[in-house]
């Protein structure tokens, strides 16, 4: 976990401008050493007009970057994004004069999002070619959205280190129209407000200084929960003295989504034969609801999709099933679909992973990012989430757990939150039984895995080819130690969702055993976990590690005939409310038992406790770092 995030930025240039570099000495610590440019200045104004042709509000955006190359004979590629409810209209780059400059090829088409398979977002790379460093050059661009509501957040960061942001908001009167501000603390935005009477509008305006480059930090919560950003609530419009809603409230959200849902044309009796088919021999409701859920995480190829509106509506239960894969809406659709045709009370659940920030309580398309489906047995809810593959039923991964829900309900909707499970749900339990032999530490060991490491265990082992899958065991069980040899192993059934996950093996390993004289220095934990997660106190985010942590380590070691312990390392507790560690050794009838727990109970470490944390690491990697120490018994 240990990085650095914060580089230096401006490299000194023979000939860059010394104003330009005492004015953004600020950057020094706090930048990639290999930037070759920063924006001194970016500006984007949204301001709402009335499209006379559709009778509608849109926003038309207005940018302006300015960019200074660090380096010489660049080209720099400023990117804008676009869809199909939104176009760019004009662009162009001028010099330091203001006078219009020539770009090289401008180039458009599809944009590829991490984890979306097909999108129908679009991407302009407009090229600012730097002659000379220290040279400078603006781009300024013209978009139009035409569906207002797609206008949702508005962030500060930029790809590039920025001396100035300044984001313009210009609101009519007859617009009505929320800024949702989120992480303005410790950026300090600062925020003016003033009436434009000839436009008889509201201009809003919010500037920040020294932001350093948007980035990726490890384990970092969403950029939601993390970077200064405002989001931007369209919720009504009056003309002609009548008011017309947009998004207003979470009812017109929902309103919207079930519009939606209500346009996908499902025919579940074609589905009949399936549903025999899957649910043949279960007798009990449980029974079938399961072999469904199992059917579809089983046989549907989860492959994420974003095209226009269907980016909010579903495809139809039987397209996906003809297709055999589908989003997070197509499968919840066809969970939903074969649920309801088996008799049961199923419905579509709108949910926002805790990848973002916001909750029902905002009506914007920006609160959810996921779909699943809830079904009612007996008074109980279950929320089933099919892309979660060897998820079992009543069991919620960690990016949904306490995530707030909307349940379609006709035409009211139902609001709730998924449950919170413990971190005995991830609990990992390691055992060995270990002797000495021919100068190695040798015995039996066993692996337990539950919860979120369960899950993705048998993702990759399902996607792993049969034959490179006991290499794959062993890298697991070895913890990547090329000294630690797994001689043989074996697994419980990679089918079973619903238990624990084991791994049973024999190993050895002649590093761990190191004899000096009448001595052996043994060092009994080979794994050492956690023992590189010093945290760069500098880093931007709190630390959010994938899952809720109970990690049980129980080694017992029997002490070779004619020797005795000499030496052992501190026993370790160390306790705080956000996490604990707990080492001790014992002795007991000629065996040395080694207990480990490693607790983190909701998985984060907030930035006031990095310094805690860091403390007892340190502490751990002590005991790590020293060894049992054995020794001959005189006169043996």
């Amino acid at each position: 976990m240990k990085r650095t995030h914060f580089y230096l930025l401006l490299l000194y240039v023979g000939f860059l401008p010394n104003a330009i570099i005492a004015q953004h000495k600020t950057y020094r610590q706090a930048s990639p050493a290999s930037l070759s440019s920063m924006l001194l200045e970016s500006s984007i104004t949204y301001e709402f007009v009335w499209n006379k042709h559709h009778q509608l509000p849109q926003v038309i955006e207005r940018t302006l970057d300015r960019v200074i190359g660090l380096e010489p004979q660049q080209t720099l590629y400023r990117a804008k994004f676009y869809d199909q409810h939104s176009r760019i209209v004009k662009a162009e780059c001028l010099n330091s004069d203001g006078q219009q400059q020539k770009m090289g090829e401008i180039q458009c088409g599809n944009h590829s999002i991490q984890g979306i398979f097909y999108s129908d977002a679009q991407i302009c790379r407009y090229p600012l070619k730097f002659k000379n460093a220290g040279q400078t050059l603006s781009l300024k661009t013209l978009k139009q959205y035409n569906d207002v509501k797609y206008l949702t957040s508005v962030y500060f960061h930029e790809d590039l280190p920025t001396s100035t942001k300044k984001i313009v908001f210009i609101i009519p009167e007859w617009m009505e129209v929320e800024l949702k501000e989120f992480n303005f603390k410790p950026f300090e935005v600062s925020k003016t407000k003033k009436y434009l009477a000839q436009r008889k509008a509201w201009q809003y305006t919010y500037e920040a200084h020294n932001l350093t480059a948007l980035s990726r930090e490890y384990f970092m919560p969403g950029n939601s929960h993390v970077y200064p950003h405002v989001l931007v609530l369209a919720k009504s419009f009056t003309k002609n003295q009548q008011r017309q809603t947009l998004l207003a409230s979470t009812d017109d959200l929902y309103a919207w989504y079930s519009s939606l849902t209500n346009q996908v044309k499902n025919q579940p009796q074609n589905l009949r034969p399936l549903l025999q088919h899957i649910i043949q021999g279960k007798q009990s409701d449980v029974g079938k609801i399961k072999a469904i859920y199992y059917w579809v995480q089983d046989n549907i190829r989860y492959i994420a999709f974003e095209d226009g509106i269907a980016g909010f509506k579903p495809q139809s239960a039987n397209k996906v099933f003809d297709q055999k894969y589908g989003d997070c809406k197509g499968m919840a659709n066809l969970t939903k679909a074969l649920l309801k045709l088996a008799g049961y009370d199923a419905r579509l659940t709108w949910i926002g992973t805790n990848h973002l920030a916001y909750d029902y309580s905002i009506p914007s398309l920006a609160v959810d990012n996921h779909m699943v489906c809830t079904v009612w047995l007996k008074g109980k809810r279950y929320i089933l989430d099919a892309t979660e593959k060897f998820n079992a039923l009543g069991d919620y991964a960690e990016r949904i757990q306490g995530r707030p829900i909307l349940i379609e309900n006709g035409d009211k909707y139902i609001l709730d939150k998924v449950p919170v499970l413990s971190n005995t749900r991830n609990l990992v339990i390691g055992t060995q039984k270990a002797f000495i032999k021919d100068g190695a530490l040798q015995g039996k060991g066993t692996m337990e895995l539950s919860g979120e490491n369960k899950q993705m265990l048998l993702y990759y082992l399902h996607t792993t080819p049969t034959q490179r899958r006991p290499r794959f065991i062993k890298g697991v069980i070895s913890s990547r130690n090329q000294n630690f040899e797994v001689l043989s192993s074996r697994t419980s059934n990679v089918h079973n969702r619903e238990q624990p996950f084991e791994i049973q093996y024999r190993f050895q390993n002649k590093a761990q055993v190191n004899k000096f004289g009448n001595e052996l220095y043994i060092d009994i934990d080979y794994a050492k976990e956690y023992k590189a997660s010093i945290i760069d106190t500098n880093r931007l985010s709190y630390v959010k590690f994938p899952e809720k942590v109970l990690n049980l380590t129980n080694i017992t070691l029997e002490i070779p005939k004619g020797y005795k312990v000499k030496h052992l390392p501190a026993n370790m507790e160390f306790m705080h409310h956000k996490f604990s560690f707990r080492v001790k050794f014992e002795q007991n009838k000629g065996k040395l038992l080694y207990i480990k727990e490693i607790v983190v109970g909701d998985g984060i470490i907030p930035k006031e406790c990095f310094k805690t944390w860091n403390e007892c690491i340190i502490q751990l990697n002590k005991i790590y770092e020293d060894q049992v120490v054995l020794v001959k018994k005189q006169g043996e």
